[in-house]
C-alpha cells in the first residue's frame, strides 16, 4: 500500500507540472494568483 500510495503521489506531482507549465502562459498575473491558490486548495485536498 505505501508504494501505491507514493506512486499516486508522483503521479498526482507530475499531473501538477503539467497542468500548471500549460496553463500559465493563458492567465494573465492577476487571474494567475487567484488560479494558483484555487488550484493549491484542490491539491491538498487531493494529499
Amino acid at each position: 500500500m505505501k508504494h501505491f500510495c507514493a506512486w499516486r503521489r508522483i503521479t498526482w506531482t507530475v499531473l501538477m507540472i503539467l497542468t500548471v507549465s500549460c496553463a500559465l502562459p493563458l492567465y494573465s498575473k492577476g487571474e494567475q494568483r487567484q488560479w494558483l491558490n484555487t488550484f493549491t486548495d484542490y491539491f491538498q485536498i487531493i494529499y
